[in-house]
């Protein structure tokens, strides 16, 4: 709802933009019927369930996921990031271990309608930002969440309780 609302917004001052909402719910047709009568359904492209999310992902200049609810460790803000996608998370659960704010993303409060519309005006305005954010996420993810390196921390944690027993 929020990101609807947040084209709303911005639809004069970036009217090229096109938001791109992934998945199905409960809300679709509610979201779908909002967005009508803001006026921005030819913003607003819903796609519904898709299996190849990641060509949906690399379609997009910003990822966002603006849980509003609880959220464990959130695998697409990791898989947008790898995709080289600067990201912004609403600060709930497990997003903000994501990710680095300021660096790769923009973390900012659940239900922030200004705090979502200067994050995503930032990133739109300043090109060179939102790619430097993007690729550091993408060096970032590449090198923390290595399957190898996952793999000798926890041998690490292994051998370090083994030592203390």
């Amino acid at each position: 709802k929020y990101l609807i609302e947040v084209a709303g917004i911005l639809k004069n001052k970036f009217p090229d933009i096109r938001y791109l909402i992934v998945g199905t719910g409960n809300l679709k047709e509610k979201l779908k019927k909002y967005s009508r009568k803001l006026g921005v359904d030819d913003l607003v492209i819903f796609t519904g369930y898709r299996k190849n999310i990641y060509d949906y992902i690399s379609a997009m200049d910003i990822f966002c996921l603006l849980s509003v609810g609880s959220e464990a460790f959130p695998n697409v803000v990791i898989e947008a990031q790898c995709l080289g996608k600067p990201v912004v998370v609403t600060d709930i659960g497990g997003n903000k271990e994501t990710f680095l704010n300021n660096q790769t993303g923009i973390l900012i409060p659940p239900r922030d309608i200004d705090q979502l519309k200067k994050a995503l005006e930032y990133l739109i305005k300043n090109r060179e930002k939102r790619l430097q954010m993007g690729k550091f996420a993408q060096e970032r993810i590449k090198t923390q969440f290595d399957i190898k390196n996952t793999a000798n921390e926890i041998k690490a944690i292994y051998e370090s309780v083994i030592l203390q027993t």
